[in-house]
């Protein structure tokens, strides 16, 4: 089938593009920082790029009978960033800097040596995020979960005379897994009732299934109808 420019632009239309600008994230924060309610509940309109999740499977070599096979074994959920703009106090960075003193310790903020680099336990320092896409239309159309999130890298900022532009920084998370909600478009609940009715009572070959039966009595009702007598 030859490519159609009218097919394409109908399909573009009917499903919509997603635009990488609609999108927020919302943050919840170890027990230790619930007290930066402010904070954590401004950092939806400071964030400024955020990623939905990738993901790397591991497979390994399986041999059992004929050529070797590939399967599964794993996976690695991959980190994200996310990059926010800093206000003039720079809060936000020290809201990831006090996430991460949650488990490295607190000599950051000065006054403790003795024990100052213990580790945390790590449930007291994870928590989840969301990132939503939206849609053109303000409905959230996909939904991603961190579960047992914590900021892993928080990137420098840096200070210049020769640049008069915002201050950002860059947030690297590391967590144990994702989970997504996708708010499928309509028309894909149309396409499949559609779909679904197409393969009532299908054999393999595609062919409705045949009853006897029922061609005889519709072809006898044909007959009497049509004067014809058996």
């Amino acid at each position: 089938m030859a490519f159609s420019v009218t097919d394409f632009s109908s399909h573009l239309s009917r499903r919509g593009v997603a635009r990488p600008s609609l999108f927020e994230v919302q943050f919840n924060a170890p027990n230790s920082l619930s007290s930066r309610r402010e904070t954590l509940e401004s950092l939806k309109f400071r964030c400024d790029s955020a990623s939905f999740p990738g993901r790397s499977a591991f497979s390994s070599d399986v041999k059992h009978y004929g050529p070797i096979r590939k399967q599964y074994y794993g996976y690695n959920a991959q980190a994200v960033t996310l990059s926010f703009i800093l206000s003039e106090s720079m809060v936000e960075r020290d809201f990831f800097m006090s996430w991460q003193d949650t488990a490295l310790g607190r000599v950051r903020r000065g006054g403790q040596k003795l024990g100052g680099f213990d580790i945390g336990y790590y449930d007291n320092y994870v928590a989840d995020f969301v990132v939503r896409k939206f849609g053109e239309s303000g409905k959230v159309k996909q939904e991603s979960r961190f579960i047992d999130a914590f900021p892993s890298t928080i990137t420098e900022v840096a200070a210049s005379w020769g640049d008069d532009g915002l201050s950002r920084v860059s947030v690297t998370f590391d967590y144990h897994y994702f989970v997504e909600t996708i708010k499928e478009p309509e028309v894909d609940e149309e396409i499949r009732n559609v779909d679904d009715r197409n393969n009532v009572d299908k054999t393999d070959f595609g062919i409705g299934s045949f009853d006897i039966d029922q061609f005889n009595d519709e072809l006898l009702a044909r007959r009497v109808v049509s004067g014809i007598s058996s």
